[in-house]
């Protein structure tokens, strides 16, 4: 059996929700209350969005639908196993697909329950807050920072006149750049030198009335 305890500021409107092992159970989530899942999350095989809902796959087989999670501002779930407490923060990686980083929990009071009052539910939002920044930072810090891959320039509509094949020797000055192989999602710039790199200019994709020269 799993334990879901939906915590308000009030602890009058603290509510618990047992589930069965196996079961698919529907929880509504209002956006100014924590959902605290008494479970360890190497029991958790995933957490997927589906609309504005958490849902958390369990090993075992159970289901746990937190309705409405999505809606809040910087939603998040506490989890706990006996006097361990972590928070699961979710976020959707560039694919859309829902991430998850749990981050343990420090300085945690003797007691927190469904019973709790407020000192308690001031220190479970302080602490979220905080492993909601250090979440942040580490998705920041995991960002890709490798260089895309660079695609393979060539000519079109070009014709070589000069003494050999591929010499890149031409009377031709009105001729397009080719870019192929280029990572996806990645930009582009065209540059031209005609001082053998010195000094750079952006040029575009359609090149005509070419003075003569070297052209790098």
């Amino acid at each position: 059996m799993v334990q879901v305890s939906l915590m308000a500021n009030n602890a009058s409107k603290n509510n618990t929700v047992d589930i069965n092992i196996g079961q698919t159970k529907n929880i509504v989530v209002d956006p100014k209350v924590i959902a605290k899942i008494d479970i360890n999350p190497e029991k958790i095989a995933s957490i997927t969005r589906d609309g504005n809902s958490a849902v958390i796959h369990l090993k075992d087989g159970t289901e746990i639908v937190l309705e409405n999670f999505f809606i809040s501002e910087n939603p998040q779930i506490l989890l706990n196993e006996g006097q361990t407490y972590w928070a699961a923060n979710l976020a959707e990686d560039a694919t859309g697909q829902t991430t998850v980083n749990y981050l343990e929990l420090k300085e945690i009071p003797k007691y927190i329950d469904a019973s709790s009052s407020v000192p308690i539910w001031s220190w479970v939002v302080s602490a979220l807050a905080g492993a909601g920044t250090v979440a942040l930072l580490s998705q920041q810090d995991a960002k890709d920072k490798i260089p895309p891959e660079p695609g393979k320039l060539s000519f079109q509509n070009l014709l070589d006149s000069g003494e050999l094949t591929q010499d890149q020797i031409t009377n031709d000055n009105k001729f397009n750049l080719k870019l192929s192989g280029q990572e996806k999602g990645s930009s582009v710039t065209y540059l031209i030198s005609t001082d053998e790199g010195k000094t750079w200019q952006e040029t575009t994709l359609n090149q005509k009335d070419l003075a003569d020269g070297i052209y790098l």
